[in-house]
């Protein structure tokens, strides 16, 4: 048995550590998964830490200044292969294993909205999510902000399970939602790329082919964040509509 921990507060991170200890036991490799906070804990349906005295592995990316084309959780998977002399491990999972119960008194609605991402990075967040915000508003369409709302754990997985589209960025949310949601958009920034943390999962990204994308920048971006701010709103909410 393997212990695969994380622990470094990103939801995205620690999801994925979850994911793979799933397709580590699918693999035949036992492992088990921990967190210190137990909010976080009863998010996955994975085996869990016992405090069994055991071999540990920090559930480990890298971020290498230019993308190889590998997903993030392709890239840990081999790191775990060579760490433990293994062959390649296959993904198996290609979302979260995560806790689901029904909640009745949510019903869903037309769309709901991930508006913003952790303090690793603002430049995945879209400054003009308000805008498409009024434009739903004039066609008439509903939504709902889950971020705004500060809608957390289940009640999430609800929300999302019961409406028709979730509209999202490239963070934790979206990692956590991806077994559940119906149809999926995601706006993507420059920061990554979504073949590299979404591949697997199942959504359209929309984004633009700027020359300076894949930037893993966190601070002092030098182009005005144009890799979001050039994404005009219309063109969001006419995608929208045609999906709905």
């Amino acid at each position: 048995m393997i212990l695969i921990y994380r622990n470094n507060e990103f939801l995205g991170d620690e999801l994925m550590a979850a994911q793979m200890v799933a397709i580590l036991n699918d693999f035949g490799t036992e492992a088990c998964w921990w967190h210190d906070n137990p909010a976080f804990r009863a998010l996955v349906d994975v085996p869990l830490w016992d405090g069994t005295e055991m071999k540990s592995w920090r559930f480990n990316y890298g971020q290498a200044p230019k993308w190889d084309g590998r997903t993030m959780l392709r890239t840990a998977l081999d790191n775990f292969s060579a760490d433990f002399v293994l062959p390649p491990i296959p993904i198996s999972r290609p979302t979260v294993p995560v806790r689901y119960h029904d909640d009745p008194s949510i019903i869903g609605t037309d769309v709901v909205i991930c508006s913003e991402v952790s303090v690793h990075s603002k430049y995945r967040e879209y400054p003009r999510m308000n805008e498409i915000k009024q434009l739903l508003n004039q066609r008439g369409v509903r939504w709902k902000d889950l971020s705004i709302d500060k809608i957390r754990g289940n009640a999430v997985l609800n929300w999302v399970k019961k409406s028709k589209l979730y509209l999202g960025l490239d963070t934790g949310m979206s990692h956590y939602v991806a077994g559940v949601v119906n149809k999926g958009l995601i706006l993507q920034s420059g920061y990554s790329n979504y073949y590299h943390w979404g591949a697997t999962y199942p959504y359209e990204a929309l984004f633009l082919p700027v020359e300076c994308r894949n930037c893993f920048l966190r601070t002092g971006c030098p182009n005005n964040h144009k890799c979001m701010m050039l994404i005009e709103p219309r063109d969001v909410v006419d995608k929208i509509c045609k999906y709905l």
